[in-house]
């Protein structure tokens, strides 16, 4: 909900959530599963929907059921080619591997000023647990790892890099964190 910046039911928390007073509307949304997935939602609310079967599929206090990730997009790419560059990163490290994900692109705060930050950014959720034709199947572990994290960082980089090639600009992006 929060995401998508909409309203709904959190059947988790049995409590109506209302994020569309949020003024920043996302430029772009939406949701990417394997081919095969039994669950293909197309609207919000069908998106909510499988969140809300996602908590109750991991009903251990103390499941994770999600992974969010804040991903910085690249002011020399449109919103379309920055799209293109997360479906093909979410494709690769995660929907090949049976998962599925939320996505929503958030344009760049402004201050009361009305000046941006330059902040074009993502927002990512993935199911740990993997899907097939007939639902649900087993949870995805690799996740955790922090050689996996490492791949996954250096996949977005290696993507946009690519991208950045083939559009002739002259910019480059790398894997390491703020601290490296």
């Amino acid at each position: 909900l929060y995401q998508f910046r909409e309203k709904g039911k959190n059947e988790e928390l049995n409590k109506n959530q209302n994020y569309t007073r949020n003024k920043d509307k996302p430029l772009f949304t939406g949701f990417v599963a394997p081919k095969n997935s039994a669950f293909q939602p197309k609207t919000h609310k069908e998106i909510l929907k499988f969140w809300n079967e996602v908590q109750k599929k991991e009903n251990r206090k103390n499941s994770q059921f999600a992974r969010d990730f804040d991903i910085a997009l690249q002011d020399e790419l449109t919103l379309e080619q920055n799209a293109e560059c997360l479906k093909k990163w979410i494709d690769e490290n995660y929907t090949s591997r049976g998962l599925c994900s939320s996505v929503a692109i958030h344009p760049p705060h402004t201050n009361q000023k009305g000046e941006s930050n330059k902040n074009l950014h993502a927002h990512i959720m993935i199911a740990l647990r993997k899907v097939d034709e007939n639902g649900w199947t087993e949870k995805d572990r690799e996740g955790n790892d922090k050689e996996f994290m490492r791949k996954v960082r250096k996949s977005w980089a290696d993507i946009v890099n690519a991208k950045f090639k083939e559009l002739g600009i002259n910019q480059h992006i790398d894997e390491r964190t703020l601290e490296e």
